[in-house]
C-alpha cells in the first residue's frame, strides 16, 4: 500500500521530479518541459502532493503549517488524509452530523488553502469509508464470455435455459415436460473471483476479511407461493466457494424464503429472502478460517489460484428465472438497502452541504469491488450538492494483481464511476526505506544540478529501476473526466 505518510519535507522538493518522469519517457528536458507547460495550458491541471493524515493539535505535519511550502513549490492544491482513528478534531466516520467546531476546523483549513491561492483536495473519512464499500456483481453469459460485464460473469450456464424476461438476460427453468428441463447446475464458475481475496491486509472497512452477504436475484411465480403445498419446496441451492475450493456454505432456498416481513411476494425479482428468525443464512465469513472465504490464501500466494464461486443449483421442482448474483460486505449490504441506509445518507448530505462547494473530494486506491459504492456515493453528492466533485485514484497495483483481464479494471471503473476528476495512482520511486525514494539520477543529464537538500542516497543509477519509474509512476488529475464522457 502506498506510503502516505510524508516525514521529511525534503520530499516535497523532489514532488516536481515525478511530473517530468511521467511526461518524459525521453531524456531530452526541453522537450519534457514544453510537455508539461502545454499540458497545463490546456487543461485544468491540479498539481499537489500527497500529504500527511492529519491529527488533532498543532502536529508539524498538518497542512496549515505547511501551506507556504506547497505554494513556494509552485502546486495549486492542498491536500491531505483524515487520520483513520482516534482523532476527532474534524469530525469522525460515525457522526450523522458534524459538531459547530468540528465544521469550522474543515472550513478554516478551506480558507486557508484559498488564501494561497490554492484548491482543497481532501480524503474525508464519511465520504472516504463509505465508497470503500465492496459490491459484485455476477451475471449469467451465454457460452462462457470473459468479456461480459468486465468478465464478472458465469462460465457456465443450463443449457437453453438463457432467454430475456422483463428486460433482464435471465435463467428460465421450468418444470414443463415439453421444455426437457432436468436438475442441474443452473450457474456456476465465476470468471473474475479474485476480488474477494485481494484486500484481505487492509484495515477495518475496507478488509475482504469482512462477511460477505451473498444475494441471488430471482423470481418464482406468484402462484406458486400461494400455494400452500408448495411453501416447503426447494427452489434453489446455493453453494459457496473458498479460495481453495472448499464449499465452505450450502443453502437451500425455498418458496416460503420468498416472502417479504409482511408474509407477501408479489412474483418480482428479489435479491433479500427471509429465514427463520430473520437469520442471513446466506452470510459467509470472509475470514481466513477454514469456513472463511479466504482460506488457504495468504500475501504472496497469486491470487488468479482463487477457485471462489457462488454455485447455483436447481432440484428441478419450481419453475425460476435466475437474474444475477449480487455479494455485498457488511458495508455495502447496508448502503443499498433502503431500509437501513439512512444514516450512511445522512453522512453524505451533511458532507455535500458543509464543504461541497469549497473542497474536491479525495478518495485512493479504489479497486473494482468498490465502483458500484463509489457510483453511489457520487450520484448522493450530487443530489445534495451539484456543484460537489470527488477525486477518484485508480491503484495499477491492485487492480492489475486482482483481474484475470487487468485491461477491464480500469475501464469498469470509469464506465461505472465516471468521476469528475481521475488518478492514475502508481506507487511512485522504488522505495529505499520507509519514506525516501529513490531518483533517476539520469534525470539530470541535461544540466540540470541537484537540489543540494536533497540527501544524495535518494538518487540511482540502476537502468531497471528507471525504467520502472517511468513506465508505471503517474500521479496526473484529469479534470471534467465527467464531461467529455458524455460528450462521446
Amino acid at each position: 500500500m502506498k506510503r502516505k505518510i510524508i516525514k521529511k519535507v525534503f520530499l516535497l522538493l523532489s514532488i516536481a521530479v515525478i511530473y517530468f518522469i511521467f511526461f518524459a519517457g525521453t531524456e531530452n528536458f526541453s522537450e519534457v518541459k514544453q510537455a508539461i507547460i502545454s499540458t497545463t495550458m490546456l487543461k485544468d491541471f491540479t498539481n499537489f502532493v500527497l500529504a500527511d493524515q492529519h491529527r488533532d493539535g498543532n502536529s508539524v505535519w498538518n497542512i496549515e503549517n505547511q501551506m507556504p511550502g506547497y505554494k513556494d513549490l509552485n502546486f495549486n492544491a492542498a491536500h491531505f488524509y483524515e487520520s483513520d482513528t482516534g482523532y476527532t478534531e474534524l469530525g469522525t466516520f460515525g457522526q450523522d452530523s458534524l459538531e459547530g467546531y468540528q465544521r469550522t476546523n474543515v472550513r478554516n483549513i478551506l480558507s486557508l488553502a484559498n488564501t494561497n491561492g490554492m484548491k482543497s483536495v481532501i480524503a474525508r473519512k464519511r465520504i472516504r469509508e463509505l465508497c470503500f464499500s465492496q459490491r459484485l456483481v455476477y451475471e449469467i453469459s451465454n457460452g462462457g464470455s470473459t468479456n461480459l460485464n468486465y468478465g464478472f460473469c458465469y462460465q457456465n450456464c443450463m443449457s437453453n435455459a438463457y432467454t430475456t424476461d422483463s428486460g433482464r438476460t435471465v435463467l428460465h427453468a421450468t418444470t414443463i415436460p415439453a421444455d426437457n428441463f432436468s436438475a442441474g447446475w443452473l450457474c456456476n464458475n465465476i470468471y473474475e473471483n479474485m476480488q474477494h481475496t485481494d484486500l484481505y491486509y487492509f484495515g477495518p472497512g475496507k478488509s475482504d476479511l469482512t462477511n460477505w452477504h451473498v444475494k441471488p436475484v430471482m423470481r418464482i411465480k406468484q402462484s406458486d407461493f400461494n400455494n400452500s403445498a408448495l411453501l416447503n419446496t426447494p427452489v434453489v441451492r446455493i453453494n459457496v466457494v473458498n479460495y481453495s475450493g472448499d464449499t465452505i456454505n450450502k443453502v437451500v432456498l425455498r418458496v416460503s424464503n420468498f416472502r417479504d416481513g409482511n408474509s407477501q411476494y408479489s412474483g418480482k425479482y428479489i435479491d433479500k429472502y427471509t429465514f427463520q428468525n430473520n437469520f442471513d443464512s446466506l452470510q459467509i465469513f470472509g475470514d481466513q478460517s477454514s469456513d472463511g472465504l479466504n482460506y488457504g490464501y495468504a500475501q504472496g500466494k497469486d491470487p488468479k489460484n482463487s477457485k471462489v464461486d457462488f454455485k447455483v443449483y436447481w432440484p428441478g421442482l419450481v419453475e425460476v428465472w435466475f437474474d444475477k448474483m449480487v455479494v455485498d460486505d457488511e458495508r455495502a449490504n447496508i448502503l443499498f438497502d433502503t431500509t437501513l441506509n439512512l444514516s450512511f445518507n445522512k453522512k453524505i448530505k451533511d458532507e455535500a452541504t458543509s464543504f461541497g462547494d469549497s473542497l474536491t473530494f479525495f478518495i485512493d486506491e479504489i479497486v473494482s469491488s468498490q465502483a458500484y459504492s463509489t457510483k453511489y456515493v457520487i450520484d448522493k453528492l450530487k443530489f445534495y450538492k451539484p456543484e460537489a466533485k470527488l477525486s477518484m485514484a485508480i491503484s495499477n497495483n491492485l487492480n492489475r494483481f486482482s483481474h484475470r483481464q487487468p485491461e477491464y479494471s480500469s475501464k469498469m471503473l470509469l464506465d461505472i464511476t465516471r468521476p469528475d476528476i481521475v488518478q492514475i495512482d502508481a506507487h511512485p520511486f522504488p522505495l529505499q526505506d520507509s519514506y525516501g525514494g529513490l531518483i533517476p539520477e539520469n534525470i539530470l543529464s541535461s544540466g540540470w544540478s541537484k537540489d543540494s537538500r536533497i540527501p544524495s542516497d535518494w538518487y540511482v543509477n540502476d537502468n531497471d529501476k528507471i525504467e520502472t519509474t517511468r513506465e508505471f509512476y503517474a500521479d496526473v488529475v484529469v479534470e471534467d473526466v465527467r464531461n467529455k464522457m458524455e460528450k462521446k
